[in-house]
């Protein structure tokens, strides 16, 4: 890692070297259900090629919060969508409030 990069980019650069063996696995596998599957098994995965910006649609709640915590501790709030990504099988909800914006949005 490049220690003269700023803050911020040596964050993104971090993420991505943590998440590339996923790309790895995820790409090794065929088109369709075998990769769905995958993601399904793996919500951690699932988390990190979203955050990637490779899937548009996250699989579980569990993909979701590690998202979130991923996103909050990489500085990746920025680079997400403004507008909540629809979660297979239920919408996002907040410990305690009704159904709203992802952890990482004011």
């Amino acid at each position: 890692m490049d220690n003269n990069l700023p803050s911020t980019a040596q964050q993104i650069e971090s993420f991505i070297l943590e998440a590339s063996p996923v790309l790895d696995d995820y790409y090794e596998m065929p088109v369709g259900s075998d990769r769905l599957n995958y993601r399904q098994l793996n919500p951690d995965a699932d988390a990190k090629l979203f955050l990637l910006g490779r899937v548009t649609k996250l699989q579980s709640d569990t993909a979701l919060r590690i998202a979130s915590r991923l996103a909050s501790e990489y500085g990746l709030g920025a680079l997400l969508p403004e507008e909540p990504v629809a979660v297979t099988p239920r919408q996002y909800r907040p410990e305690g409030q009704g159904l709203g914006k992802f952890p990482w949005e004011k």
